[in-house]
């Protein structure tokens, strides 16, 4: 008998998370194959659903192999041993078996000086290579919003929103990445606009009595995607690859930036 209350169990679920956000977000319902050590201290199970009790032996699980039930050529492999041990010792090691290979791809640099071509592509690379908190850093953490009173109305810039919060994002996160293993082989930027000035404090009335408002202008822009899928070739040809469009899919995006700072996405939606 196994306990999922068990702290020794630790380790597989969070392996099998880790293996969803960065490998497979498509790991449905899993067949489990215990490696473990017979303990001699019994154990008395009741199945309610069945209504019957029995008498087990407990197992202290060393490793597990997780198989997708019906694709069973998907699976992952996790030493729960080895995870325990440099968990009692603060020492990091891979969740799932292979998982070191995956960092040693490397992980798309969101850096300062790039335009908004370069930050959607950041976005779509994180994606493809499982980089959750890279694509999260890619969206805006600002919001230009309207004020209105019997003066009339003022924009200003609300510092506390969030574009996709780590909550929201998951959704997000798991809706694209399914995409991109099933109809869409690929996304490029088809076009950028000129940047659009959203917001300048010198004309709100906020200049009044803040001459030096933080932000002072806020700049954004849209950008189209296409999204790129498979076409197969008559006969023994090699497979195309075209254009195309669906209900599901957003084409368009926008991004801001504050003063002259970074660009980042305030779109909040999947591919």
């Amino acid at each position: 008998m196994i306990s999922r209350q068990d702290p020794t169990t630790r380790p597989l679920f969070r392996a099998v998370d880790e293996y969803i956000e960065k490998v497979d977000p498509n790991l449905g319902r899993r067949r489990l194959t215990f490696l473990g050590a017979i303990e001699a201290t019994p154990a008395l199970v009741s199945d309610v659903r069945r209504s019957q009790t029995e008498v087990a032996l407990r197992v202290r699980p060393l490793a597990a192999l997780v198989t997708d039930h019906e694709r069973p050529e998907h699976r992952l492999f996790v030493d729960m041993e080895a995870a325990a041990s440099a968990a009692a010792e603060g020492v990091e090691v891979e969740a799932f078996a292979g998982e070191a290979a995956l960092l040693a791809v490397g992980r798309p640099e969101l850096t300062p000086e790039l335009d908004p071509a370069g930050v959607m592509r950041v976005l779509f690379d994180c994606l493809k290579l499982g980089d959750f908190d890279t694509f999260l850093a890619c969206f805006a953490t600002w919001k230009v919003r309207r004020h209105y009173d019997r003066a009339g109305s003022s924009s200003y810039v609300d510092l506390s929103w969030v574009t996709l919060n780590e909550r929201d994002a998951v959704s997000v996160w798991d809706s694209s990445r399914r995409e991109l293993l099933a109809d869409v082989y690929g996304l490029e930027i088809a076009g950028v606009s000129a940047p659009e000035l959203v917001f300048d404090a010198a004309s709100e009335p906020i200049a009044a009595f803040d001459p030096a408002p933080e932000p002072a202008r806020v700049e954004r822009v849209r950008v189209v995607v296409d999204h790129i899928g498979r076409a197969e070739a008559g006969g023994d040809g090699p497979p195309r690859y075209r254009t195309f469009a669906g209900g599901k899919y957003h084409r368009k995006w926008t991004l801001e930036r504050l003063d002259d700072g970074p660009w980042r996405v305030t779109s909040a939606q999947p591919i």
